[in-house]
């Protein structure tokens, strides 16, 4: 099956910037409190349901997928190109 143009070119420009992307955005959370005090209400409100499964779609480097990966008995990333997850699969290794 053939991938329409646009889908290719879009896949292909991230995977160009999946390593400089990953590394601009590793310590995002450091210097945005509300940022990390919204997932911490959020990871308390999972945990409190009993800690089931969470999904970070369209997560990029999935710093907030790590984030809030205490909270969660099951953790579901998800991006469209594999060279995320490679960089991924590096940097969280939980």
């Amino acid at each position: 099956m053939t991938e329409p143009a646009f889908l290719h070119d879009t896949r292909t420009f991230y995977d160009a910037l999946a390593v400089d992307y990953a590394a601009l955005f590793e310590r995002e959370l450091q210097d945005r409190p509300l940022a990390r005090a919204m997932l911490g209400v959020f990871a308390e409100h999972v945990l409190a349901g009993g800690g089931g499964p969470v999904a970070d779609v369209g997560c990029g480097p999935g710093v907030a997928t790590a984030y809030c990966a205490p909270s969660a008995s099951t953790r579901r990333a998800s991006t469209c190109r594999p060279r995320w997850w490679r960089w991924r699969a590096r940097s969280f290794r939980n």
